[in-house]
């Protein structure tokens, strides 16, 4: 588009918005299609826990390639709470703020009884795949997913998949589960400790041979075995056998096996958890790991990173080899950033697991670990459940104004706490109510949170959300070494990028300086394939109308 073209109302502010755009360095130049050419293939990358900083520091090549050949977002961020994997893959598909959605965190209060009985608390990580489906289904009405595949011509064919390693991320990721869902099951007994592909409508080329490709090992620990989150076998690590590769590659791997087998494919989702569950062991976020374990079996933040980055590359090269590249918009983001604890207020017994998250009484699990540190909120008997991370949610019994009040400043005398909020409701309105801030609060911390956080705590209220929040200062966290969940800058802050045939070749490698937000990918796609986005959404499309062809 030629800025001639623009309307004279929207010269100057787009001639503003051009200057305060940078251009990133050109690398391998990818294929530029006709102007005019609208995408007809969708593909979302989500890289679970990619910080933007490492990007660069680790030269992070096929995703600087990208980025040069398309635009991003550089002050992107996740910009809801609770920042958790669960919780923000179906924000990125629904465009919807997590208040909007069945959960807004690790677990959740079914206040209307969708699941059982009202008013009982769920895992979110441990539903079944039919408890995914009916607490989706409302949602697809705004799904991005299942409106573009609303577009085929023969709706009754499905060429939408969505997969991954981890059960609960694609499950969210995939909403409302219309397509083909695919991630690894349960472990078998025969072979022993081996995981199966599973999902939703899950097509026999990926289930057939038993024990073929997409089977993985999942018994060795590598070592691991005395962290608070240990390997589950190949699940995230490469593993020693070519034929049965495990972490990003399986990921990868399955993209391309879809393209082979489905070559009129149109849309594929797909979530990467390699990094993040190396970054929960080994905290690396800022300095390299000393583990003897991650070190000898190239466990590494750097080495995953670079599998990581090796994966998009094949993703990459795939779709140039078939010219679908001229013909598919691409985004990749990741759902959350990360920091490590170095004030670490949680369990220290090894092999927990996600038991670290939370303290509840789940009706499809139950979590009664809880960290001494959090033992003084528990004295009055008005603690229900505990969402613990680098942030705090407390759901508590119906309790009074003035007994809310009076837990509430018991949790701001915890440590690590920043600013403390309780939840009200106004008429029909829930919203948050900041009841304490820290004096200890300054400085680029205090301006962050001056900038976010209200906004950040309000994404999530909603009946059967948690009636206490609490912020924690940078580098606190009593989930694992390596954190998120709260609002803390390095937990929200995220890369965007979006690769498409119908942007503008000038504005290839510009940096839109926009604060967009995970809830922001649903209509900013939505504008690029040509969909008009329901005003339901939450989010919105961040002025990338003036740079597509027209």
């Amino acid at each position: 588009m030629k800025i001639t073209a623009i309307r004279p109302l929207l010269l100057v502010p787009f001639l503003l918005f051009i200057a305060h755009c940078t251009t990133a360095p050109v690398l391998k130049q990818l294929p530029v299609a006709q102007p005019s050419h609208r995408p007809k293939r969708m593909m979302v990358l989500v890289f679970d826990q990619l910080r933007p900083d490492l990007i660069d520091r680790f030269d992070m090549k096929n995703f600087k390639r990208l980025r040069s050949e398309g635009i991003s977002y550089p002050n992107a961020m996740v910009g809801h709470l609770s920042s958790v994997t669960v919780v923000s893959h179906p924000v990125i598909t629904t465009g919807l703020f997590p208040k909007h959605l069945p959960w807004q965190d690790e677990f959740f209060l079914d206040t209307r009884g969708e699941l059982g009985k009202p008013n009982q608390f769920y895992s979110s990580l441990d539903l079944e795949p039919v408890q995914y489906q009916k607490l989706l289904e409302p949602t697809k009405a705004v799904s991005l997913l299942s409106r573009f595949s609303s577009l085929e011509k023969n709706s009754s064919e499905n060429h939408s998949y969505t997969l991954g390693q981890k059960q609960y991320a694609v499950m969210g990721l995939a909403a409302p589960l219309t397509g083909s869902v695919i991630t690894l099951g349960g472990k078998l007994k025969n072979p022993l400790g081996w995981r199966p592909p599973f999902g939703i409508r899950v097509p026999s080329f990926f289930t057939e041979p038993f024990l073929g490709r997409f089977y993985l090992d999942c018994n060795p620990s590598y070592g691991s075995d005395t962290s608070l989150y240990p390997l589950d076998g190949n699940r995230f690590a490469p593993g020693q056998d070519p034929l049965h590769a495990g972490g990003d590659q399986w990921v990868s791997d399955g993209i391309l096996h879809i393209f082979r087998n489905d070559p009129e494919w149109k849309s594929v989702f797909a979530t990467f958890g390699s990094i993040d569950k190396i970054l929960h062991i080994l905290a690396e976020h800022q300095n390299e790991t000393r583990e003897g374990w991650a070190i000898e079996n190239h466990l590494t933040l750097k080495e995953t990173l670079k599998r990581a980055d090796l994966a998009l590359g094949d993703i990459l090269n795939f779709l140039e080899e078939k010219k679908w590249l001229e013909e598919t918009v691409i985004l990749v983001t990741a759902d959350h950033g990360g920091q490590a604890n170095e004030s670490f207020h949680g369990l220290t017994q090894p092999g927990l697991g996600t038991n670290y998250l939370f303290y509840a009484n789940a009706k499809n699990r139950k979590n009664i670990e809880l960290p001494k540190s959090l033992a003084p909120i528990l004295k009055n008997n008005w603690v229900e459940a505990i969402s613990h991370d680098s942030g705090l949610r407390i759901w508590t019994k119906n309790l009074t104004h003035i007994q809310l009040s009076k837990l509430a400043t018991e949790v701001s005398a915890l440590p690590g706490v920043a600013e403390v909020y309780t939840l009200h409701k106004t008429e029909n309105r829930y919203h948050y109510v900041r009841t304490f801030r820290s004096p200890s609060l300054k400085g680029k911390e205090l301006q962050w949170a001056n900038e976010n956080n209200a906004d950040l705590v309000e994404t999530m209220a909603t009946q059967g959300a948690a009636q206490i929040v609490a912020l924690l200062f940078d580098k606190h966290g009593y989930g694992f070494l390596g954190d998120h969940g709260g609002a803390q800058e390095w937990v929200q802050r995220i890369p965007l990028i979006v690769h498409s045939p119908n942007i503008a070749p000038q504005f290839h490698g510009t940096e839109l300086p926009n604060k967009a937000r995970l809830v922001d990918v649903n209509p900013i796609l939505s504008k690029i394939i040509g969909l008009s986005s329901p005003t339901e959404l939450d989010g919105n499309s961040q002025g990338i109308d003036v740079m597509l062809s027209e």
